[in-house]
């Protein structure tokens, strides 16, 4: 991952979710994204979902009132679906392993935990 040298972190970036966010992505670039048999447009897709996530998460964060931080949270959790679906997509037509897929299973299975919590505790 990336390192700043600068001290100051935004709240966002404390949050334990965005930073399994931003693993989710990483690895979703190593095992998809970067894969050249997998084709473009589903790389497009899973690229902008997995980005949705950390995104929202960091947007939501970043508002006032409980009504906005939950919308955008909601968001996230309805990415991370998107996720899961074009994923799934991607291991039936056996461009990634079932480990593989297992193991974004159960970063995406967290990250919805997590994201439900958020949602919850802005309602």
């Amino acid at each position: 991952m990336i390192q700043y040298h600068n001290t100051f972190m935004f709240d966002f970036q404390k949050l334990i979710v965005y930073q399994k966010a931003k693993q989710f992505y990483h690895e979703a670039l190593i095992h998809v994204i970067w894969n050249n048999r997998v084709d473009l447009g589903m790389k497009d897709q899973l690229r902008r979902a997995a980005r949705s996530i950390a995104h929202n998460i960091a947007e939501g964060a970043g508002k006032y009132t409980k009504p906005d931080k939950r919308r955008y949270y909601v968001c996230a959790k309805a990415s991370v679906y998107e996720c899961f679906a074009a994923l799934e997509l991607i291991e039936m037509e056996m461009l990634i392993s079932k480990t593989v897929m297992d193991n974004f299973h159960n970063q995406l299975v967290e990250l919805s935990k997590m994201l439900t919590g958020l949602i919850k505790s802005q309602s």
